[in-house]
C-alpha cells in the first residue's frame, strides 16, 4: 500500500473510533440521567411512605392513650369508705388465706404419712366456734393476790392489775385501777363482787346448774363492782360463787 493510502486509512479509523466514541459517551449519558433519576424517584417515594407511616403510627397512639386514660379515672372516696374497704379487703384475705392455709397443712401432713407408710388419720371437723348467749349474772368470788403489776400501756411502773388465783386455780390477771391496786396487799384474799348485769357471753361457759364457769374471770365475761374481806365459808371450794339466770 502507498504512502498516500496507509494516511488515509488512518484518517478513517480515526474519525471511526471518534464517532464510536461520542455514541457511546451520549448512551452511557443518557442511560446515567435515567438511573439517576429513577433513584431519585424511589427515593422520594420511600421517603414519603415513611412520612406517611409515621403520621398514622402517632395518630393512633394517642387516641389509644387518650383512651385508656378516660378508663382509669375513679371517683373520690372519702375516708369512711377508704377504711371500710380496707377492712372488707383484709377481713376476706384473711378469711380466704386461713382456710386454704388449713386445707394444705391437711393436705401436707397427709403425704408425710403416705411417705412413711402409715394410714393418715381420720380428719376431725374445724371446731365451731362457740354460740354466744345474752344472760344476767351476779355473785361474787374469792382470791388471793400474788402480785400487783403495771397495764404496760399507760405507764411501766404504776400497778393497775393484779394477778390472782382462785383455790385450787391458775393465776388470772385482773385488770382494776391505781386506786384499788393501792388499797390490796399481796398474799392477802379478797371478795370481789360482781353487780347484777346483762352480758353476752360464750355458751359454753353456761353451766347447766345455773352456774357461770370458772374460765369466764379470764375471759373477761364480766365486770366487777367492789371488793371486800372474804368471810370464813367463802374460802377453798366454795371461792366461785357467779351465777346466771
Amino acid at each position: 500500500m502507498s504512502k498516500k493510502g496507509i494516511a488515509v486509512t488512518a484518517a478513517l479509523c480515526a474519525a471511526t473510533g471518534i464517532l464510536t466514541g461520542s455514541v457511546l459517551f451520549a448512551m452511557g449519558r443518557t442511560r446515567g440521567f435515567a438511573a439517576a433519576e429513577s433513584s431519585i424517584a424511589a427515593e422520594t417515594t420511600t421517603t414519603e411512605s415513611t412520612t406517611t407511616t409515621e403520621a398514622t403510627t402517632t395518630e393512633t397512639t394517642t387516641t389509644e392513650v387518650t383512651t385508656t386514660t378516660a378508663e382509669w379515672i375513679l371517683p373520690d372516696l372519702n375516708d369512711d369508705d377508704t377504711s371500710a374497704a380496707m377492712q372488707r379487703s383484709y377481713k376476706t384475705g384473711y378469711n380466704e388465706g386461713y382456710t386454704v392455709g388449713l386445707k394444705e397443712g391437711a393436705e401436707a401432713q397427709i403425704k408425710i404419712y403416705e411417705g412413711q407408710g402409715i394410714t393418715p388419720p381420720v380428719q376431725q371437723p374445724a371446731r365451731q366456734t362457740a354460740a354466744k348467749r345474752t344472760v344476767t349474772v351476779s355473785g361474787s368470788f374469792t382470791v388471793t393476790v400474788r402480785a400487783l403489776i403495771p397495764d404496760y400501756v399507760t405507764d411501766t411502773s404504776t400497778p393497775r392489775a393484779a394477778v390472782v388465783t382462785l383455790f385450787q386455780g391458775e393465776p388470772v390477771v385482773l385488770r382494776l385501777n391505781d386506786t384499788v391496786c393501792s388499797r390490796l396487799t399481796v398474799g392477802q384474799s379478797y371478795t370481789f363482787l360482781v353487780t347484777e348485769q346483762s352480758v353476752s357471753m360464750d355458751a359454753s361457759l353456761l353451766n347447766a346448774d345455773g352456774t357461770v364457769s370458772r374460765d369466764a374471770l379470764a375471759k373477761r365475761s364480766f365486770h366487777l363492782s367492789n371488793f371486800r374481806a372474804p368471810t370464813e365459808e367463802e374460802f377453798g371450794l366454795n371461792c366461785w360463787r357467779v351465777k346466771y339466770q
